[in-house]
């Protein structure tokens, strides 16, 4: 092991010395590539008289030191082990059911059917606020108050700044109402 990256070495600084000397224009030769890549230890690095007969050689030598796969691997290989059966199905913990629509979910996320009405009311609410701002997606200069067919009027302290968005639709029992406090 040590021999082959010894004649590596050596052929390789055999190839590279006359190359930086023609184009390194310096009247002394460039500094050899022995003293950065020691293999050997402490026993000096001794020119052998073993040279490549072709570039396929140096290149077969070079596959020791390098830690590349010899064949590409196949694309059935790689889904197998992407899709193994193993990763197909696994079981799911942390299930609850949803107090309002009795749905099944985990418990870190919201339920679908709930989140669809939730999603339902909030592109509606954001429809009204973008028929006020004439430029689409820019940024809305006051707060929003969000008034429901049914409610009474907000006191003055709760509308104070606010701009007010009347819905057709009545309050959903599920949609948080809004504290009366500043």
């Amino acid at each position: 092991m040590n021999e082959a990256r010894e004649r590596i070495l050596i052929n390789l600084r055999q190839s590279v010395d006359p190359i930086l000397r023609i184009f390194g224009h310096r009247s002394l030769p460039p500094p050899s590539l022995g003293f950065a890549l020691d293999v050997s230890g402490s026993q000096p690095v001794q020119k052998s008289p073993i040279t490549y007969g072709s570039v396929r050689e140096m290149i077969d030598d070079f596959s020791i030191v390098f830690g590349v796969p010899k064949y590409r691997t196949s694309k059935p290989k790689k889904v197998t082990r992407k899709f193994s059966f193993t990763r197909l199905l696994q079981p799911l913990d942390n299930l609850v059911t949803c107090p309002t629509c009795s749905n099944i979910h985990p418990s870190d996320t919201i339920c679908d059917s709930c989140y669809a009405k939730v999603h339902k009311l909030t592109s509606e609410i954001k429809k009204k606020m973008m028929q006020y701002n004439p430029y689409v997606g820019e940024k809305q200069d006051k707060e929003v108050y969000v008034k429901f067919k049914g409610e009474p009027k907000a006191p003055a302290e709760v509308v104070n700044g606010k701009r007010v968005l009347e819905m057709e639709d009545e309050r959903p029992t599920w949609f948080k109402k809004l504290t009366l406090k500043k």
